[in-house]
């Protein structure tokens, strides 16, 4: 029969040697605590989350892969800054439908729901830089303040 604490291995010399059935104790604790992707639960939900926002998803991604090939064809940035206009574009165009239709009923205007795909082309062609030039520039005009690029 063999002893209940059975030592294991040292994994550092400076450490001091656990039971072997605390070890497996802890690193089954550890498991579920630093990794809740094991959680078969967690999946579902993450996969419910993106059926119920499948549109607003459809959007971003439209919205960032645009914005990738513009930059891409433009060829001046460097990969890093082109994945992260493309995730900028993308975070914009997730939002997109709910504001065109605040827009819109401020403005009194109604759209076909198809709209909001060509308006994320349009975001990821324009890119962040020069959507972030024109809100600083309106901006700059509604507060009074000067105009840093003229």
């Amino acid at each position: 029969m063999r002893a209940f604490f059975v030592f294991g291995r040292r994994h550092n010399p400076l450490d001091k040697p656990f039971p072997l059935c605390l070890t497996a104790f802890l690193h089954t604790q550890q498991k579920t605590i630093l990794m809740p992707s094991n959680d078969p639960g967690f999946w579902a939900s993450l996969l419910a989350w993106l059926y119920t926002h499948k549109n607003e998803s459809g959007y971003a991604v439209l919205a960032a892969v645009m914005a990738i090939l513009r930059s891409t064809y433009v060829g001046r940035d460097s990969w890093p800054r082109r994945i992260v206009d493309g995730c900028m574009c993308g975070m914009f165009a997730f939002f997109l439908k709910p504001t065109c239709q605040a827009l819109a009923s401020i403005i009194g205007f109604s759209f076909n729901n198809d709209f909001a795909w060509v308006v994320a082309i349009v975001i990821g062609y324009l890119g962040v830089d020069f959507i972030g030039t024109k809100l600083r520039n309106q901006i700059d005009k509604r507060l009074g303040g000067t105009d840093a690029n003229g």
